[in-house]
């Protein structure tokens, strides 16, 4: 989480940045030794409350700045966690947003948990006998029309099922 936060310092201006989580805490922080843990605790409860201000308007928060004499923190939302940004007023912007996308798309997949592969079927139990596997189209389907005497063969497709990125599409 360090490096991908280190990773904003490559960006001209940038002094430092720091992640919080849903409830106020320092998640991760890559701040010059000026800030220690005090002062951004005490920060990092007073942004989570900004934060909340802003999604009690409205259904979510995407971010704003805020503007400290020569400075500016520019808070992102990393899904519940937020992202801040401490920089120059002569940043440029355009710049710092970008990578602000791209840290905040890495914090949001870091927590994210990966996907499960998919369950194996269950192990018959020992002793029991599976039952016999029957193909889907063996037989075709035999329709005798009711105004008709003879029997009509209709072909069954043939049943298949198409991937589309590990599932089944129609």
């Amino acid at each position: 989480m360090e490096t991908a936060l280190h990773s904003l310092r490559d960006i001209q201006g940038v002094l430092g940045s720091f992640l919080l989580d849903e409830v106020g805490q320092l998640v991760a922080r890559d701040m010059p030794s000026v800030f220690d843990e005090t002062t951004l605790a005490q920060a990092s409860l007073r942004l989570s409350q900004l934060r909340g201000a802003f999604e009690a308007g409205k259904d979510s928060f995407d971010g704003c700045t805020a503007r400290f004499g020569g400075h500016l923190l520019v808070l992102r939302a990393a899904e519940a966690r937020t992202l801040c940004v401490l920089c120059p007023v002569g940043t440029n912007l355009s710049t710092l947003t970008m990578g602000i996308n791209l840290v905040s798309r890495r914090v949001s997949a870091a927590r994210r948990p990966l996907p499960l592969p998919p369950a194996a079927p269950a192990a018959p139990a020992r002793g029991s006998v599976p039952p016999p596997m029957t193909p889907i189209a063996s037989q075709p389907a035999r329709i005798t029309a009711p105004d008709e005497s003879r029997e009509t063969i209709v072909p069954e497709p043939m049943a298949t099922t198409r991937f589309f990125r590990g599932r089944p599409v129609p």
